[in-house]
This record gives C-alpha cells, structure tokens and sequence, in this order.
C-alpha cells in the first residue's frame, strides 16, 4: 500500500488527521544538529523522497524533450534560448477523494495504481486529470517553474529566471503567446491547479498555505524578478512568519503573491438572473489540440458542465465543490470563513463570462494563498495578474 493521505472534519478551525503512509511525515526541513563550525545541519522534508512529490526542475526544448535537471552541468535558469523553458516536472500519480462520511472529507494520493482506498466501497485510486492529455495516461506534467515573460523579440511567452513577470493582458493573448511554441504548449490548466492544492494539502494536511509555508510577496506594489528562489531548486522554501518573501512549492515559484495567474480549460458561465445567480463552471479535458481552448464557451462537446458553481460575489471560502467525476477541481463551493478558517484564502465572482485566475497578487494580503480564486471577466485585463506555462506531453 502506498497511500498517503488526510482528513479534514469541515469545521471552521479544521481538525486534520494524517493517514495511512502520511501519519507521522514531517512537511518541513528540520534541524538536527550542528556541524563542526556551529551551522545548523538540516533534515530535509519527509516528503523529498516520496514519489509523487519528488519533482524537479528541468530545462524543456520546444519538442518536448528535457534537456536537462536542476543538479546537471548544463541545467540553466536563464538561457532558455539553447536549452529550453524552465518547467517543473511532476511524475504521474493517482488520486482519491472520500466524501461518504457526513462532516468529513477524506483527500488521498498514490503511486500504485492497484491501492484500495480503506473507505466504504473499498474503491481504487484514479489517476489523476493532470496526467491525461486527449484521453491518454502520460508519464509526466509539466509547468513552468516561474511566472511567464514574453520575450519581446519572438512575442512567445517564456519560463525563465532573472525577467519581470510579464502582465497586463487578457486570457486569449497570453494563451497565444504559450500556443506559439508548438504543440502541446499553452498556459497553466484547471487540472495542473488542482493537482498542485491537491499534492501541498496532503503533504501539509492542512488548507491555510500561507502559515504552512510562507505569505509569500504580498502587501507591497512592486513585482519582483523571476528566480529568486532559483538556489533552492526543486525543494520547497518560504517564510511563514513575514511577507514580501517569495515561496517556492516543489520547485514552482510563488503559487500565491507576486502575480495572479490566469488558468486555461476552464470557464465560469455569467449569469443575470438576480437574486437566483447560478455562475456554472464548464471544464475542458487536457488536449494538445491548440484550438479547442476558448474563452466563453460553452458548447457540451469540449467544454463540458460540470454542475459545479463559483458562489457570487465575494468571501472567504469555507468548502470546495465536489461531483463525480470532478470531484478533482478545488474551486470554491460557499463562502463563510475567513483568512484563519476553513480554506483561509479569498474566491469571487462578479457576474460575467469569466476566466479563472488564481494565487492572488503582489497587492493583495493574508486573503492570499493555494486556494484564491478569482473568476473575472474573460476580456479584462489585470495590472498584476499574467499567466504561466505549459507544456502537455505527447
């Protein structure tokens, strides 16, 4: 059996149980002693050494093939131009989400697709959506390690360190600028972000990122160059006791603070019908058919109803929306708690055809986090909001 997982009793404060292989892990480095010229010796996160968290940064070439690893000779944060985009490679996993108990969520992941989930049932995992791309299994994902610049001389959006985010533009012209790469190439999808909250909630067992692991760069008005946790590799760093400092999660830099993030394959319906406002939420499967990415569509055939639906207005999220079989997705279902309650991050929806985005901004503060999500206008632009890469394996 190699599950590991928690639980979560849906209460305002969160009593969260570690469970099966999770019980007893440490998320964070510790340290344990010190060598002969006094300086701390660290143990590494419980986690750096189990499957589906053992990513790794790594230089991706147009084609899709990786080049190089963080730790290799010729691994670059800065030259993508001679080996290729700066991406996060996650390996291939599976997932389990038990809702059967009243009051209690069961969240799981393995790297055996046999595992038996010890619930009622007696289910097997699912692989996860993040690794199927047209229907089929693939070994690996990836996302861009840092937040997207486009480089003004070839008007592609790139994965690189030592650049400022680039922002200010809509959903649709960030996406052609990823799509310009080639096949497979886009921006950051519905089913990369779910994956991403599903893999730091199970290491940390625990919703409120921010504490965990750090505020992130938040509460200021300045974005800052790319790269900045650039030395820490594919580990995890932050700081939870101040802001302004940037957070890496598996080698995927500031997933809250610094820049919102504008999210593909999925699409929040507006609704008018006041006071009954129902914002459904369509998801597209992950293709490497370029063209079937598009705002406001609705269509049955690509995007498909989820039945799912973003709360109007404004709030602190206090649970998630979860249907077989998007039980998967992480998007706000009710508002209700606060930035020390329940999922401790902001969600809105302002009533339009909406994209996602989401992390939350420089600007913002402790609403911040993993689970922000933002549905806005899917022509509006953003001063601090851009998006990110990429690429799906063939």
């Amino acid at each position: 059996m190699t599950l590991w997982g928690f639980s979560w009793d849906k209460s305002a404060a969160g009593v969260y149980t570690r469970l099966n292989a999770a019980v007893g892990l440490n998320p964070i480095p510790y340290v344990t002693g010190y060598d002969d010229e006094g300086y701390n010796i660290y143990h590494a996160s419980d986690f750096d050494t189990i499957g589906p968290w053992m990513t790794r940064r790594c230089n991706v070439w147009d084609d899709g093939t990786v080049t190089a690893y963080y730790g290799d000779p010729e691994f670059t944060d800065t030259d993508v131009e001679n080996m290729g985009q700066v991406m996060v490679e996650y390996p291939n996993a599976y997932y389990y989400i038990d809702t059967q108990t009243s009051g209690l969520y069961k969240f799981f992941i393995s790297d055996d697709p046999t595992d038996v989930v010890p619930v009622a049932g007696s289910p097997t995992v699912k692989i996860h959506p993040i690794f199927l791309v047209d229907g089929v299994p693939k070994d690996h994902a990836y996302i861009g390690a840092y937040e997207g610049f486009i480089n003004p001389s070839t008007s592609m959006l790139e994965s690189r360190g030592l650049v400022q985010p680039d922002v200010g533009k809509t959903i649709a012209q960030y996406r052609a600028a990823a799509q310009a790469r080639g096949t497979g190439w886009g921006i950051e999808t519905i089913q990369q972000v779910a994956w991403r909250r599903l893999l730091f909630s199970v290491e940390f067992a625990r919703f409120d990122s921010q504490a965990a692991l750090g505020a992130g760069k938040i509460n200021n008005g300045i974005i800052y160059d790319t790269g900045q946790t650039a030395g820490m590799g594919s580990r995890s760093w932050g700081n939870p006791n101040a802001d302004r400092y940037p957070v890496s999660h598996r080698g995927y830099e500031n997933p809250w603070g610094s820049t919102k993030e504008l999210i593909d394959g999925v699409n929040i319906q507006g609704d008018s019908n006041y006071p009954n406002l129902l914002f459904l939420i369509w998801v597209l499967d992950q293709t490497r058919t370029a063209a079937k990415y598009a705002g406001a569509t609705y269509d049955g055939v690509n995007y498909i109803n989820t039945t799912l639906a973003f709360p109007p207005g404004v709030g602190y999220i206090s649970d998630i929306g979860i249907a077989n079989p998007y039980d998967w997705m992480f998007l706000p279902k009710t508002f209700g708690g606060s930035d020390t309650t329940y999922f401790c991050d902001a969600a809105a929806c302002y009533g339009g055809d909406s994209a996602l985005t989401v992390g939350g901004a420089i600007t913002e503060s402790l609403n911040a986090g993993l689970f922000w999500s933002y549905a806005y206008d899917v022509d509006d632009t953003y001063s601090h909001g851009g998006a990110r890469l990429s690429y799906l394996e063939a």
